[in-house]
């Protein structure tokens, strides 16, 4: 097999490829995959460093499957289009690292379970509030690395930029609304979690004041001002940010089961987006959230 190791669990369901790339930084992919379907695995066995942009593009790929988004953002920065994009991206993660998310706390969160766009956004959240880095400050630095995107010209690279400095950003403002450091409740969001899954709107009043709904409206995150993320987080900004998610999913092509489950939850929160009302509890809205597994 060369370089290529590749590793079965004992168990049979998971497959954990380690490319050892000549010259290069060592990638550990997992997957999971059945056995029966092991050329399934997004890798690229049949070379020990990719070359070209298709075997390029399959590497940053499985890489972003298994979590290690800082490893496909170095294959994503080596296609052909992406000459002058890797400083804004590596700029980006920076970002993200000071404030928790390190690749590392973001592949844990892949291979923990079976991952929800809920519950990854939890686990990150989590992470965050851990960190004692949810502050109004971390959040605008998170929105300008998200703005500065758009000055990437590799669509695939910019997708993902976008897509996890608007899933940090979404993190980050529900991590200021936890009670405890490194635990986002679901009573946290609202008052009665059992009720308002049982019935909604019942029991999804908010159970305090650090995640108002707001009291203006937050249209595209590309084109917030600062003004609009200064002051109390509140659902208005998480909902700008939960949307932001959908554009860097389109723009990064994922074929893969994180980017197929995540588009779904941005679907259902995109749609309701309607039951936000200014100054009120928005008690619809924090049942959407709750249903989609946010918080614990």
């Amino acid at each position: 097999m060369g370089l290529t190791d590749r590793v079965l669990s004992a168990n049979s369901v998971h497959c954990v490829l380690i490319i050892k790339l000549i010259g290069k930084a060592l990638c550990v992919l997992a997957l999971t995959v059945d056995l029966a379907t092991l050329s399934g695995c997004n890798a690229f066995s049949f070379a020990d460093s990719p070359s070209g942009d298709s075997q390029i593009l399959s590497a940053a790929r499985a890489c972003f499957d298994a979590g290690n988004y800082t490893c496909a953002g170095t294959y994503y920065g080596q296609l052909s289009s992406a000459s002058s994009d890797q400083g804004t991206s590596e700029t980006a993660f920076e970002v993200l690292a000071q404030n928790g998310l390190t690749s590392a706390v973001f592949m844990n969160a892949i291979l923990s379970g079976t991952i929800t766009g809920g519950k990854l956004v939890t686990k990150m959240s989590n992470a965050i509030s851990s960190n004692s880095t949810a502050t109004q400050s971390a959040r605008l630095a998170i929105l300008h690395s998200y703005q500065a995107a758009s000055t990437i010209s590799e669509t695939r690279l910019k997708g993902l930029v976008q897509f996890m400095t608007a899933l940090t950003l979404a993190a980050e403002i529900l991590a200021e609304s936890a009670s405890k450091a490194g635990t986002l409740k679901q009573s946290d969001l609202v008052t009665n979690p059992t009720l308002c899954l049982s019935s909604p709107i019942l029991g999804c009043t908010a159970p305090s004041s650090l995640l108002p709904t707001g009291s203006t409206s937050i249209g595209a995150l590309q084109n917030a001002t600062d003004a609009q993320f200064t002051g109390s987080a509140n659902l208005y900004m998480l909902n700008s940010a939960i949307s932001a998610l959908d554009q860097g999913l389109t723009n990064m092509q994922t074929t893969g089961s994180l980017g197929t489950s995540t588009s779904t939850f941005t679907q259902i929160l995109l749609v309701s987006a309607q039951l936000l009302v200014a100054n009120s509890d928005s008690p619809g809205y924090r049942a959407v959230l709750i249903s989609q597994s946010i918080g614990e």
